[in-house]
């Protein structure tokens, strides 16, 4: 849904895996580290908890932002080869 997989298909072909791993479980991860650092943070300085909630979608999003640009601007890759 994030597009990263779309962007190297071809036509008529399904999405072929691209180099970049476990990007959405590792993104995650990496963005709940940070929320609960933060949450911890404020914890020390009010005493209050928080609740961190990471959605796997808009980690994806956020790691493969040169997708959603590339579309916002209006540039669309020759399918099956990704931009040049």
């Amino acid at each position: 849904m994030s597009g990263i997989y779309d962007y190297k298909s071809g036509p008529d072909q399904p999405p072929v895996t691209i180099p970049v791993g476990a990007l959405g479980d590792i993104s995650s991860a990496l963005f709940a580290i940070i929320g609960v650092l933060a949450a911890l943070r404020h914890r020390d300085h009010t005493g209050v908890g928080q609740y961190v909630d990471i959605a796997m979608l808009d980690a994806m999003i956020a790691m493969t932002d040169v997708v959603t640009n590339f579309w916002s601007m209006g540039v669309r890759p020759e399918r099956g080869r990704g931009s040049r």
